[in-house]
Order: structure tokens, then sequence, then C-alpha cells
């Protein structure tokens, strides 16, 4: 499941998303895409505040520039579970800019190709 409702803007393997996507959030929600166990919620140099999460069948999920984390490192979480919330545009239009990335098996591929974004 998509952890926002929103539509991509940066694509996967863009100049600045990279190894993720960018989305633009219609909301401030974020939440997990399936059931997993928290590995990391803090910040990182190039996401900022950041969540991932490991999935069953080696898939793992991250979801960066958040405004806060409401899971911490160790906590089980479901599918559709709030993790926390995107960082408001600064244009104050509301929604926001969400960082989504998965790994499958230590790979990074098209969260598009997971994920009905």
């Amino acid at each position: 499941r998509s952890p926002v409702s929103g539509s991509v803007v940066e694509p996967f393997g863009g100049a600045r998303s990279g190894t993720g996507v960018y989305i633009r959030t219609e909301g401030f929600a974020v939440s997990a895409m399936d059931e997993g166990l928290v590995l990391f919620a803090g910040e990182r140099p190039e996401t900022g505040r950041t969540v991932v999460i490991r999935h069953p069948g080696g898939v793992e999920s991250v979801y960066g520039n958040l405004e806060n984390a409401a899971v911490s490192a160790d906590e089980w979480v479901e599918a559709g579970q709030p993790i926390g919330t995107v960082r408001p545009l600064s244009s104050g239009a509301g929604g926001g800019l969400l960082y989504f990335a998965v790994k499958h098996d230590d790979i990074y591929v098209d969260p598009q190709d997971v994920v009905a974004l």
C-alpha cells in the first residue's frame, strides 16, 4: 500500500531522488507500506528524519523528509500503521514532499514496481 496520498514528482533514478522517489503529498500522515520491524528511526544526512522498515521477503522500505517519526527502532508495525508525518512544504500550500525508497535483497528497486503510488 502507498505510504501517502499524492503523486510522484521526482522519479526513481532522478538527479535528486537517486535510489527512491519523491512524492508530493496531499496530507501529512505517512504510513507503513506493509507490516515489519523498524530498523532505524532518526536523522540521515541525505534524507533528514528517516524511518527504515524491514518487511517479509527481504524487502526494506525507507521514508525520508519527515517532520517527525511516530515509531522507534525495534518496534513492530502493521501495514497502514502511521509511522510519522511529512515535513510541510515551505510555500504553505499544504502537504509535503516524502522521500520513499524500496530495497529488495539489498538492491534498490523502483518503488512504483512494488507499490501503486
